[in-house]
Parts: structure tokens; C-alpha cells; sequence
């Protein structure tokens, strides 16, 4: 945002910030000017109009006509008041909407803040189960698939095939597996994978 931009919004922010309660007090100014003007009037529960003149002479000094019933004069000043509020209420509310948004900004924050901190607080227990429960996850997933690649490890002696740890015939080439490999030279007992004899060094290959 350049600064004529901003210059323009300054202008705009302060015509509204002085028009608006201009406009606003004009329209209650005329509100006041119609209330006063409708209780005013003077009303007889017979209706019309009564002439009254002191010891029934006709002197003008002493005759004075009062109109009862009749309406107000200025009730027009309602029609003005209401539009003229109702545009001063906008326009003063524009003008300071963006004092009005920090002041919520500062007001809420604080809390919004507080509730974080009470929550976290509250909460961290849970997290920590949670994060220890994927950790769980993730280390058994893992130790069961090393498992799994560790029961492999199994190879055919015929044609050196992997296979599983509970395997009775290559999945490869059909023979029968070994599990206990035999040293010609010495006769002793060695693992299937063995290639050396653990016993007399001899070549189980």
C-alpha cells in the first residue's frame, strides 16, 4: 500500500469521523423538535375545538381559542430524524470501526491467550499419551518387519532361496529344506546358513 493510498484513507477515516456525529446530532436534534411537538398538543376528550372568553364577553384581550384534538404540526420531523440517525450511526461507525477492532483485538487476546495456556495445560497429558502411543506404533510396525525380514533369512541349501523360518520346502525350487546343516569332516551340527564348520573350520559348502 503506497502512501497516496493511505493518504486517501486518512482523508476518507476523518470526513467520516466528523460528518457522521454532525449528521447524527441533527437527526436527534429533530426527533427532540417531533416528540415535543406531538405531547404538546393539547387534547379534549370531547374532541373539536372550545372558545373560552372570561365573563362571557367578546373583548379580543380576553378571548383566547384553544384547539383540542387536533394533530401535531410537526410530525414531519420524525420522517427527517430517522434517515438522518440511522446515516450519522453508520457513518461515525465506519469512522471508527478501526479503533473499535483494535480495542476488541486488545480485549480478546489477553483471553484468548489465557484459554490457550489453560487448554495446553489441560491437554498436555493426553498429547504426550497420544505421542507415546504413535511412537509404540511406529517402533513395533518396525520391529515387526524386521522380524518378518529376520524369518526370511532362511535360505534353501540347494538353490540358496530365502524363505521363512517355518518353511518345510523351498518356495522356489520344491526341495526340502534344512534347518541343521552337518559337517562332513567332523560330524558336528552347524546353523543352515552356516558356511564354516564352527567346530573344525571345515567348508560346509
Amino acid at each position: 500500500m503506497n502512501g497516496k493510498m493511505d493518504q486517501d484513507h486518512l482523508k476518507k477515516r476523518a470526513i467520516l469521523r466528523t460528518v457522521g456525529p454532525i449528521v447524527l446530532i441533527i437527526g436527534i436534534i429533530f426527533l427532540i423538535i417531533g416528540i415535543a411537538d406531538f405531547f404538546s398538543v393539547p387534547k379534549s376528550p370531547f374532541g373539536g375545538s372550545i372558545s373560552q372568553t372570561p365573563f362571557g364577553g367578546s373583548n379580543d384581550f380576553f378571548s383566547s381559542t384553544q384547539n383540542f384534538g387536533g394533530g401535531p404540526d410537526l410530525f414531519w420531523c420524525f420522517f427527517i430524524a430517522f434517515p438522518l440517525i440511522a446515516i450519522g450511526i453508520g457513518m461515525t461507525s465506519a469512522g471508527y470501526m478501526g479503533a473499535m477492532a483494535r480495542y476488541q483485538a486488545n480485549e480478546i487476546a489477553p483471553v484468548g491467550k489465557d484459554v490457550f495456556n489453560y487448554m495446553a495445560d489441560g491437554t498436555s497429558e493426553g498429547v504426550k499419551n497420544i505421542s507415546k502411543a504413535i511412537h509404540s506404533g511406529v517402533t513395533e510396525s518396525k520391529n515387526g518387519i524386521r522380524k518378518n525380514e529376520i524369518s526370511k533369512n532362511v535360505k534353501c541349501t540347494h538353490c540358496s532361496t530365502p524363505n521363512t523360518d517355518n518353511a518345510k520346502f523351498c518356495n522356489n525350487c520344491g526341495q526340502k529344506i534344512r534347518l541343521i546343516s552337518t559337517c562332513y569332516s567332523c560330524g558336528q551340527e552347524n546353523d543352515v546358513n552356516a558356511k564354516f564348520c564352527n567346530h573344525c573350520g571345515s567348508s560346509l559348502i
